[in-house]
Parts: structure tokens; sequence; C-alpha cells
């Protein structure tokens, strides 16, 4: 189903060239078809596509990563990385206010959100917090950063900012769904390159270290 899935998102991402334009139609009489035979009136849409298609593919990756965090006592991190990526979109919003700067919030609110991934871990190997209480840290202080320039900015911009922090899946974009099977593809092929190493570390990091693992490296 993943794999339909992510063959749709690149299909409508390549439907103008020749190759990919008659699948694609195959594809949308599928859904006709689909509606016909069930009597609803949601599969002829690419819109409804794209929405099943992110949340087939986030139910894909989610627990593909989230087996080895909740072992590691990192269950919380899903949270505070969707409150630091809602930082990051206000920082975007606030730029593009400010300057008429014209780039993508995702990517922003990607690239915020990885750095405070490596937030968390730096405060996990430099402190002797336990468990959730560096990523409880990250949550609370990268949702107040995010707030703070929402107070600022408002009234700069016309965009709901709340809808990034609690989100929609059924008005996923064009731009979501395409980054989301990015994102899934290298998410899948980076497990299972790593899988042996990753299962190791996440049971026994000491052991992994006197195995001469590059512990920081996978983590």
């Amino acid at each position: 189903l993943a794999a339909v899935m992510l063959g749709f998102v690149f299909l409508y991402w390549a439907q103008d060239l020749p190759i990919a334009s008659g699948l694609y139609a195959a594809f949308r009489s599928t859904g006709r078809g689909m509606d016909a035979a069930l009597g609803t009136n949601v599969f002829r849409h690419p819109v409804m596509w794209q929405s099943m298609a992110t949340g087939v593919l986030v139910g894909v990756v989610a627990p593909l990563v989230g087996s080895f965090l909740v072992h590691r006592e990192m269950a919380l991190i899903g949270e505070t990385l969707a409150h630091t990526a809602f930082a990051g979109v206000a920082i975007g919003i606030l730029v593009n206010a400010s300057t008429g700067w014209d780039g993508s919030l995702l990517l922003v609110a990607l690239v915020v959100a990885v750095c405070g991934a490596v937030a968390v871990q730096w405060l996990t190997a430099h402190t002797d917090a336990y468990g959730d209480v560096p990523i409880a840290i990250m949550l609370s202080g990268s949702f107040a950063v995010g707030t703070l320039i929402v107070s600022y900015g408002r009234g700069l911009t016309a965009i709901n900012i709340e809808g990034y922090l609690f989100g929609n899946l059924a008005v996923v974009t064009v731009e979501g769904a395409r980054l989301m099977s990015v994102l899934s593809v290298l998410v899948v092929v980076g497990v299972a390159l790593t899988y042996k190493q990753l299962l190791f570390i996440t049971f026994d990091e000491q052991a992994a270290r006197v195995a001469q693992l590059n512990v920081t490296g996978y983590n």
C-alpha cells in the first residue's frame, strides 16, 4: 500500500512527462472506478490521494523509527520535534513578512526540527539528565521561542500559523506530499542499511562503543 501511495505521488509530480502521463491517467481512471463501485466521491480527486498517501507514509515511517526511540526512552521526541518545527515555521513566516523572502516554510521547519533533534542528542550526551528530561527542555524551549516570534510578528502576515502546529491531513499540499515521499524513501533506506547497528546501540550502547561502532554518529 505504501509503495502504491508513493507511486501516485511521484506520478502526480511527473505527470507532464510522456512516460508518466499514461500511468497517471490510468491511476485517475482507477480512482473513478473505485468511486463508482463504492458509491463515493473521494478517489477521483488528486488532493484526497495526496492526503491518503501522506497518511500511509507517516504510518510506515513513524513506527519504523519510533521502535528504536521508545526503547531509548525518547518517546516524547515526536511532540518535541513538532513544537520545534512550529518555531521554524514562525521564523520562516517572520522572515517572509519582513524581507519578502518567498521560500518553503516546510523546508525551514524541517531544518529547524533537525537542529532540534541534534540539540536533544547533544544534551543527552553531555548532561546527566535522565530519560526524557533533555527532550522536555527542548519541547518547552522551542514552543516558547515559536510563541514569542508569533506574538512579535502577529499582524505582519495573514498565514494561519496554528495550522502548522496542529496540522490537517485533509488539506495536504502537493509540496508537503512530495517532501513526505522523499523523506520516507530516505528514512526507509537509512534504517535498512544501518538496522543492525541501530539495534545494537539501542539495546547496549556501552557494548557498541566497546565494539568500536560510531555511536555518536549513529545517534
